[in-house]
């Protein structure tokens, strides 16, 4: 679950990157053009990597918290409505 919620961090960490650099200029000689904007993208991706696996910015640890606390009130409603085991003996 922590590699999901970094993971997670990670996405919305490019996507917030994407935006910054969207006002960039990459007039010039050599800027702009298609292949300027793959490698931006790529670029911006792992950024957003590099930065979830140093911390981040502390969602990937609310994400995680929250999942933990989901799957545990799923396993406690799990038992609550787990059928009654039959105490009877069976019969040879």
């Amino acid at each position: 679950m922590r590699q999901a919620a970094q993971e997670f961090e990670a996405v919305f960490l490019s996507q917030m990157f994407g935006h910054v650099f969207e006002g960039l200029k990459t007039d010039g000689v050599f800027g702009g053009g298609h292949a300027e904007k793959v490698y931006r993208t790529l670029l911006v991706d792992e950024y957003g990597k590099t930065m979830a696996r140093a911390g981040g910015i502390g969602i990937g640890d609310a994400v995680l918290q929250q999942m933990l606390r989901n799957q545990e009130t799923r396993d406690r409603a799990g038992q609550s409505h787990r059928p009654e085991q039959s105490q009877e003996a069976e019969l040879p």
